[in-house]
């Protein structure tokens, strides 16, 4: 969670009312170090199944979302925008998967059975389409979509993976996939509907850079 005190509280009732007649469940935010009041917003709800963790700084999303795979108990976990850019129903499509046998399900809006009822800006498309290019080029990964934050992990297998993580932004999507790949887990892509959020915390200038950078720190360290 990033500075996301305007829609938080309604997310977190969504995400709550989706899961409370089917599933034990836990909610794990870790905030960011975010400057408006997120965090207060949070904590005033009565939510006794709801850990919350604040970074001493902005460390990053790959760095947050592993202190938060360490701190689960659950037998699957699924990771989320705070922004519910995904609808928190898409669970499900992933969890056929997982019954099915895969590992690592990625929530995708670029297969054939994606559905994207609000797009994104052309600069991020296009960067989107130069940076999977990338992805395939230097670390032979052949997916259509790698960034998209709505994945469902068997958690034993997604632990096994994280302790050697060494990226701490954006390209921990991707360092976790290459893993996987290399530990030989298994991965399948599958499409979800999306709502594309524009108040997103992405630099258009410099992280495309710090994004290629990450990426060949990955292809080049001996795990």
């Amino acid at each position: 969670m990033y500075n996301e005190a305007n829609i938080i509280q309604d997310n977190l009732k969504k995400i709550c009312n989706f899961f409370e007649d089917s599933f034990q469940y836990e909610i794990i935010i870790v905030d960011d170090c975010s400057s408006d009041n997120s965090l207060a917003k949070i904590k005033s709800m009565s939510l006794g199944n709801l850990k919350i963790f604040s970074n001493d700084k902005n460390k990053g999303k790959g760095y947050s979302i592993i202190r938060g795979i360490e701190n689960s108990k659950g037998d699957i976990i699924l990771t989320t925008d705070a922004d519910l850019s995904a609808d928190i129903d898409e669970f499900n499509k992933l969890l056929l998967f997982i019954k099915k046998g895969y590992s690592i399900v990625i929530g995708s809006r670029s297969k054939k059975n994606s559905k994207i009822n609000i797009k994104q800006n052309f600069n991020r498309i296009f960067l989107g389409k130069v940076f999977n290019l990338l992805v395939r080029l230097i670390l032979g990964l052949n997916y259509k979509d790698t960034q998209c934050g709505f994945k469902l992990y068997k958690s034993n297998k997604l632990k096994s993976i994280i302790k050697l993580c060494k990226i701490d932004r954006f390209c921990s999507d991707v360092e976790i996939l290459y893993l996987a790949k290399l530990k030989k887990i298994s991965v399948i892509e599958e499409g979800i509907i999306w709502n594309d959020n524009e108040n997103t915390s992405v630099k258009l200038l410099t992280d495309p850079l710090n994004m290629f950078y990450d990426l060949l720190r990955i292809r080049f360290t001996r795990y």
